[in-house]
């Protein structure tokens, strides 16, 4: 009997520590959940409409929270925070989206918007470097890089027409990309490169003034002595 009773008294001490300990458990994470939340409407709320977007990423970040593993979740609070200019944090979930899926170049894609964004040049450069080897069948994949190399990276802009060759290699009609590959030598005032692209380009889209009236009435008809800066 007595045995009996020290067992009991141990079941009930065991069965009063488990249900303190699953409450306090809950209390815990209900109250790290709130903290959670609290910091992040501190840390973004002063940002041009966070409050609109607030329903949209609150249940991004509640769905997160149930799914650690789930790269979409982090792709649309990525793309939710770029919407509201917070760049940091959108580098932060489309990292954690890629950690998960690495070969998913669309998550690669906004994440150098991101970049290019907050001008961080560098980064952005390498990150549609990577979107391109990850996808070298999309035409604007070509040009995004092009783009950054032309405007954002002195001493680098000889990479743009490595760049757009390789993507007329794939796409040897493409309006855009004959566009900037014409449009740089344009800019840089290499007479024999443009004439020889501007005529391909003139095929396609005879109605481009800029190319147009470079193409038959010389450079300076189109502007002075100073490069464009876009």
């Amino acid at each position: 009997m007595k045995f009996e009773k020290l067992s009991s008294g141990f079941a009930k001490k065991i069965s009063i520590f488990l249900l303190v300990s699953i409450v306090v458990t809950g209390v815990l994470a209900f109250n790290a959940s709130k903290i959670g939340d609290f910091i992040f409407v501190t840390k973004y709320r002063n940002y041009a409409g966070f409050w609109n977007s607030y329903p949209a990423l609150k249940e991004n970040r509640d769905f997160i929270r149930k799914n650690p593993s789930n790269d979409s979740a982090y792709y649309s609070l990525g793309q939710g925070l770029y919407g509201l200019k917070a760049y940091d944090g959108a580098i932060d979930a489309f990292t954690h989206a890629i950690a998960i899926t690495p070969n998913a170049y669309y998550y690669w894609a906004f994440l150098g918007k991101a970049y290019q964004a907050k001008k961080d040049y560098a980064k952005a450069r390498d990150t549609y470097a990577k979107v391109l080897e990850l996808e070298p069948g999309k035409k604007v994949n070509y040009t995004n890089l092009a783009w950054l190399y032309y405007f954002r990276l002195p001493g680098e802009e000889y990479k743009a027409y490595e760049v757009l060759q390789k993507g007329l290699e794939k796409f040897p009609t493409d309006k855009d990309i004959l566009f900037d590959i014409t449009r740089f030598y344009l800019y840089d005032k290499n007479e024999v490169e443009f004439r020889k692209y501007a005529k391909r380009y003139l095929k396609i889209d005879p109605t481009s003034e800029l190319i147009k009236k470079a193409y038959e009435k010389g450079f300076e008809s189109v502007f002075g002595s100073d490069k464009p800066t876009e």
